[in-house]
């Protein structure tokens, strides 16, 4: 893999990015997708974030694990 900014082959991918919370426990990054429109009890459909980053220059591309079950909520939602 090539970095599409400057053409290095120093990629580290699918590096985890995590948020230190509430007493400094990690947590990854996710989007989520409401699938219900309930007031309480919703349900969502969730994706990790990742990220894959130059060595070089530090460009950074970000990616999710599950688009095709994120896209399936997000249509589902907006019917």
């Amino acid at each position: 893999m090539e970095c599409v900014k400057c053409g290095s082959t120093k990629v580290m991918k699918n590096m985890a990015i995590k948020e230190f919370g509430h007493s400094n426990i990690p947590h990854h990054l996710s989007v989520k997708v409401k699938k219900t429109d309930r007031i309480l009890f919703n349900s969502y459909a969730k994706g990790k974030i990742l990220a894959n980053i130059c060595g070089n220059c530090g460009h950074m591309e970000l990616s999710v694990l599950n688009p095709k079950e994120l896209w399936e909520a997000y249509s589902q939602k907006k019917q």
